[in-house]
């Protein structure tokens, strides 16, 4: 049902506390897609310039000659040929040195998007910056994403202890640790730090 929807949209809104996973979930998601042989491009809010705007900014990330819309162009055209949608991810946008710049320019981004019909758009935030990140819709208005809480390792936290104890070879402890043990990014660190 989500994924159907997702298909539908064709834009994603992965949000989450931090050390959820979501990036480790949208690099797997471009990974699986290239090695399947489709067309992936992603970007990391932190990579991306302060000056200017988001798409010059993504350009240049990109190293892009013929600037944005040219390349979802390229992009689109590509994925039509295959017969598949193309994936664009670009996570962590609360990390981006000016992340206002977001709530400015994100609505023009999706719509430049799904304008294209051979693209679909992955994008990650966390949940505390989602206000300052995602622009407002006007009252009524259904948001032209479908929004996806990553919920980490939720309800297998002990589950994943043992499975990282023994990615590591370390002996899991006897006693289950204090701590939050539905964050992977904690129990990666507690692991490593046994």
């Amino acid at each position: 049902d989500g994924y159907a929807l997702f298909a539908r949209k064709r834009v994603l809104l992965l949000t989450g506390p931090a050390g959820q996973g979501k990036t480790h979930t949208l690099v797997h998601e471009v990974r699986r897609t290239l090695d399947a042989g489709g067309v992936a491009v992603a970007a990391l809010g932190q990579t991306l310039s302060a000056q200017g705007d988001l798409r010059t900014a993504l350009a240049t990330i990109w190293e892009l000659r013929d600037g944005f819309a040219a390349f979802l162009d390229r992009l689109d055209a590509v994925a039509a040929q295959r017969g598949e949608r193309a994936l664009i991810v670009i996570d962590a946008l609360n990390e981006t040195s000016n992340r206002h710049r977001w709530k400015n320019e994100l609505a023009g981004i999706v719509h430049e998007v799904l304008e294209r019909p051979h693209l679909t758009l992955a994008l990650g935030v966390r949940s505390d910056y989602f206000r300052q990140v995602v622009p407002e819709l006007g009252s009524g208005r259904a948001p032209p994403w479908v929004e996806h809480r990553h919920s980490g390792f939720s309800d297998v936290g002990a589950d994943a202890l043992l499975a990282y104890c023994a990615h590591y070879g370390v002996a899991a402890p006897v006693a289950p640790p204090v701590g939050e043990l539905g964050n992977p990014l904690y129990v990666q660190l507690l692991v490593k730090s046994l």
